[in-house]
């Protein structure tokens, strides 16, 4: 029999003709299939109702709905038999293609296999797999989980020509754009464990799908972060260990002034004063520095005139904002956002059917008033 399945977009059980019946050992609707971030793969999943071994051809769909001789030939791990089967394809071409996937139990022979071919329907042209990215604000405590179908666009993290530089601020407290998000809405059964912990009753979607977001309730900063969520009916598990968090830190010009605990609202802050002569110092320490972090100053508000935006090396521990660039700010107060950043990167695996991306931020505010 065929089984008809889009990869223009991850399947789910409406791509699927489930009114027919999966013949042998396969479980009814347990076939899910989409291409790779790199539109040259394709992961398929399913389930056998015993261990079992696998074999899957793979065909471009012009060459006919019957395997030709020259078919590729994907033999599952040997022994490596199970019953939930997560398996990717690899150097493929963009066209759609045909897979006869069989599979047999493990108790007997190939003689006794089952088979089911499943066709991809048409691409639209780019890769649909994409990666996941998920950004923890420490502060707020919020995961917020994003679908993208491309890598994060340039940003503070792989400019590292920017770092020790001071530009005008475009962008806010140096938080990160996508190039194309997608539907995130298959994820099920999200809560992060560790760091933070928060169950699926915190989950809360956002104006569209693109984005999802789990709230805790408080953050532990000794443990690793673990997040673990169901995906296309597959138990996934991320691990990061533990971020880079603030400690402390200081502003100076002639006097000091602490960076206070983070507070989002607050009507007035103790201020300290600067003379648009001399530069502004900052201090921090850190309880952990990961390997790809930066440190990003902010002062002013984001996108006006006068609003700047400095990059320094998180494990530098120190930064000096130039007084040239401190004339830039009008005679008033400011407001200065310190932003710890980092990102790490876990490919696939075991544990995970898509890459993912985690970019964690830390951040303290203060206030100024530039004499």
């Amino acid at each position: 029999m065929m089984i008809a399945m889009a990869s223009c977009k991850f399947s789910s059980k409406k791509d699927i003709r489930s009114e027919e019946s999966v013949p042998g050992i396969f479980v009814q609707n347990s076939f899910a299939l989409e291409r790779g971030a790199t539109g040259k793969e394709l992961v398929l999943r399913f389930s056998t109702t015993v261990e079992a071994n696998c074999e899957i051809k793979h065909w471009q769909q012009s060459a006919g709905d019957t395997p030709p001789n020259d078919a590729g030939l994907f033999t599952c791990p040997a022994g490596n038999t199970t019953k939930d089967f997560s398996l990717t394809i690899t150097d493929l071409k963009s066209n759609p293609y045909f897979l006869e996937v069989s599979a047999w139990p493990v108790s007997s022979d190939a003689s006794s296999k089952s088979r089911v071919i499943v066709k991809e329907s048409e691409l639209s042209g780019k890769a649909s797999g994409g990666i996941v990215v998920a950004r923890l604000n420490i502060p707020l405590a919020t995961i917020d989980i994003v679908r993208a179908r491309d890598e994060l666009s340039p940003n503070l993290l792989e400019q590292k020509d920017k770092i020790g530089k001071c530009e005008k601020n475009t962008d806010a407290y140096g938080f990160f754009s996508l190039k194309g998000t997608l539907d995130s809405s298959i994820f099920a059964n999200l809560k992060a464990l560790g760091f933070l912990s928060a169950n699926g009753n915190g989950l809360a979607s956002n104006d569209s799908s693109s984005n999802v977001r789990l709230r805790g309730d408080s953050i532990r900063s000794d443990e690793p972060l673990v997040l673990e969520l169901s995906y296309l009916g597959r138990a996934e598990r991320v691990s990061l260990t533990v971020p880079s968090i603030i400690i402390s830190a200081t502003l100076t010009a002639v006097d000091t002034l602490s960076f206070p605990k983070p507070q989002l609202a607050v009507a007035e802050r103790e201020v300290l004063d600067v003379n648009a002569s001399s530069d502004l110092r900052l201090n921090w320490s850190l309880s952990n520095v990961a390997q790809d972090s930066v440190a990003v100053v902010s002062l002013g508000f984001t996108g006006q005139e006068s609003s700047i935006k400095c990059v320094f090396d998180a494990s530098s521990g120190a930064a000096t904002i130039p007084a040239d660039f401190l004339k830039q700010l009008p005679s008033g107060k400011h407001d200065v956002a310190l932003s710890i950043l980092s990102k790490s990167k876990l490919e696939r695996d075991q544990n995970r059917s898509v890459p993912w991306t985690i970019v964690t931020n830390d951040w303290r505010l203060a206030r100024i008033q530039m004499l």
